[in-house]
């Protein structure tokens, strides 16, 4: 009976030590901690706390998660191929990598000792396996950063312009925010433009402004971050055009800002022209990471602008006449415009008049002293030959 419990314990023994030799290793950071969840943008690292062989070169292999591990497992690394690494002076890894850019899965990493290609498990002869039962270590799809494009809350709607009006007219109010994993860079927003005038004619800036208030109107509290970089901005009627970023606007992780995209238009303008786009692209990367951004909520359509006649055409003389009517956005209206027959004309040909009037009396004036001058000469001289004539008889 003895016998047997000797023979039972050397067994449980025996299996002990080959287990625990089996469990000597780990998938790691760095910095030797233990890691069992990867991204694949990261780095697999080899880490081990107890001697393995001194100074000896080994195969690690890299396999399909196994948890019925069996004596003779023929290995087959999911790289290709095994990489070959030696231990240190003591027997031990140090953090050694073994796979960059890893695939999405589950697997084992296996320390091929005497590098025969097949998994052995005896006491003389014993691989090492990270791990026997459970999954060793996954990869799972890196996070990548994301930004969500959608309407403000005060975005303009569809609206009249007067054609005479050269400032920037908001024509959308747009929410960007950013995901959870990571900060974002944008870098350019592409439109697509739409409507029945001419984009390529009628539009001679576009401009992205920072709505800092979120009030949906371009004013002093809000700042200029960017614009297009040509003049015209579309190259023809009904294409696309950017807005680039003067070295990126950056949104950090898990925020959100408000943002106005602006038209100012030509002179090539005729009422009833209509004007809108649609925001079809956002050019974006991780602050961090540099990888490309994951976009979503787009294309989102601007408010649709007409154009309407500024001027009204009156003759009058004297007095001023002016139209007036409500304007009020998303409906027709016309816009209070203002007639008005100048003043400087007036001026201009009263001077004349006057240029005229004084021209004549000096004309005048100076005809009348030539013949007041001349007739008195003539009487001097007709009383001096009298004198004369009546001394000599």
């Amino acid at each position: 009976m003895k016998k047997i419990f000797y023979l039972f314990a050397l067994l449980f023994f025996l299996f002990f030590v080959s287990t625990a030799k089996a469990q000597m290793i780990w998938a790691s950071n760095s910095t030797g901690g233990e890691k069992t969840t990867f991204y694949t943008n990261e780095t697999i690292y080899l880490t081990s706390n107890k001697i393995i062989t001194s100074a000896i070169s080994v195969r690690i292999y890299i396999v399909n998660d196994n948890n019925t591990w069996a004596n003779g497992t023929v290995l087959n690394d999911v790289r290709g191929s095994y990489t070959e690494k030696s231990t240190n002076d003591t027997g031990y890894f140090n953090s050694e990598p073994i796979w960059t850019s890893p695939s999405v899965g589950k697997y084992d990493i296996v320390v091929d000792v005497n590098k025969d290609g097949i998994y052995n498990n005896s006491f003389q002869n014993n691989d090492y396996v990270d791990s026997l039962t459970t999954t060793g270590f996954e990869v799972l799809a890196a996070p990548y950063p994301t930004l969500t494009i959608s309407l403000g809350s005060n975005t303009p709607a569809n609206h009249n312009w007067n054609a005479s009006d050269k400032s920037d007219n908001v024509m959308i109010q747009m929410k960007v925010a950013s995901g959870s994993y990571e900060g974002v860079t944008i870098n350019s927003i592409g439109l697509k433009a739409s409507g029945t005038g001419d984009d390529k004619n009628g539009i001679s800036i576009i401009r992205l402004i920072l709505d800092s208030n979120n009030n949906g109107v371009y004013d002093s509290s809000d700042s200029l971050i960017g614009y297009s970089p040509t003049s015209p901005p579309y190259l023809r009627d009904d294409t696309f055009a950017a807005i680039n970023l003067q070295n990126g606007y950056v949104l950090t992780a898990n925020s959100n800002v408000s943002m106005l995209i602006t038209y100012t238009m030509s002179s090539s303008l005729s009422p009833g022209d209509t004007f809108s786009f649609q925001v079809a692209s956002v050019t974006a990367v991780g602050s961090s990471s540099g990888q490309s951004v994951t976009v979503s909520g787009i294309p989102i359509s601007s408010a649709v602008k007409t154009v309407i006649s500024s001027v009204t055409t009156t003759t009058t003389t004297s007095t001023t006449e002016s139209t007036t009517s409500t304007t009020a956005q998303a409906t027709t209206s016309t816009i209070p415009t203002t007639t008005t027959i100048s003043d400087q004309g007036e001026k201009s040909n009263y001077m004349m008049i006057a240029i005229v009037i004084t021209v004549a009396v000096t004309v005048g004036v100076i005809a009348f002293l030539f013949f007041r001058t001349r007739l008195t000469r003539q009487t001097y001289e007709y009383k001096w030959k009298q004198i004369s004539v009546s001394h000599f008889n």
